[in-house]
């Protein structure tokens, strides 16, 4: 896309917070920044990143972990017209037709780290596909940043942990 990609993963159940912090800090970060978006399309986290970028007409590509015929989740049909209208991208590996199976989201989750020059995990449990992503993003060299949350949300607990491997946390769009 002739711009760098930011990589942003999360809960598919986030934290009105952590759904407030995108909207307070993504926004300004896509107005002053040249970069395009990169997640999965999911639910949550993923899907909000999505909008955001398309409110801003920033490119934004979504990782799918089906076929481009058979979009997971559903609710991808009601954008897609508009991510590539922005000049983003639905991407794919499986044959067209192939319907999402579980085992396609690590696939996925290693190509969004890839796209990204950067992988942001806004929130994520300790089991969760989000890590899945992130540790991608470790293998593959690339930075990881993590939103941090309260070490009681048991919601954000797999991101503390990225924290204390060595993950840089950040407070706001300038981080």
């Amino acid at each position: 896309l002739g711009l760098p990609g930011l990589a942003i993963v999360g809960s598919r159940e986030p934290s009105d917070e952590s759904l407030q912090w995108l909207e307070e800090h993504l926004n300004p970060f896509i107005e002053k920044t040249p970069a395009f978006t990169v997640s999965g399309g999911a639910r949550g986290v993923d899907q909000r990143v999505h909008q955001i970028s398309l409110r801003k007409n920033t490119p934004t590509v979504a990782f799918l972990p089906a076929g481009l015929n058979q979009l997971y989740p559903e609710t991808l049909y009601e954008i897609r017209d508009l991510i590539l209208y922005t000049g983003g991208a639905l991407v794919s590996e499986f044959d067209p037709d192939q319907r999402m199976a579980k085992h396609h989201f690590v696939q996925r989750n290693r190509l969004i780290a890839a796209m990204g020059e950067v992988t942001l995990v806004v929130e994520a449990k300790r089991r969760s596909g989000t890590l899945l992503t992130a540790k991608a993003a470790i293998e593959q060299g690339r930075p990881l940043l993590v939103l941090p949350t309260h070490p009681m949300d048991r919601s954000g607990q797999g991101g503390l942990d990225l924290i204390c491997e060595g993950a840089t946390p950040i407070r706001d769009e300038t981080d």
